[in-house]
């Protein structure tokens, strides 16, 4: 188990501590087998780059994946404003300060 630890942009304080795990090699394949049918029935109707991006963040916060959520809103290399809300909106969801 690890901690990923989120900290203001204002100070050194942590502002967040989240614990996670590696996955097991089976859930990563079934993941993996998960997204290739996803990211095929997205291209087969025509779905643009930051559409495939927001559905696969999508089913990773579906699972609380939050790494995975943030390397796919931020893997668009000119996203949208729409997509820098959401971003934005994920990103003060999950950072918000633990209650100590």
């Amino acid at each position: 188990t690890y901690e990923w630890l989120f900290y203001s942009n204002t100070s050194t304080n942590i502002v967040r501590e989240m614990p996670f795990q590696i996955m097991d090699a089976t859930e990563r394949a079934s993941i993996t087998a998960d997204l290739s049918a996803l990211n095929k029935k997205l291209k087969a109707e025509g779905a643009t780059e930051e559409e495939i991006a927001v559905a696969r963040a999508n089913y990773f916060e579906n699972r609380q994946l939050w790494g995975d959520v943030f390397q796919e809103l931020y893997s668009v290399k000119n996203p949208s404003e729409k997509l820098q809300n959401i971003a934005d909106k994920v990103k003060n969801g999950i950072c918000k300060p633990n209650s100590r």
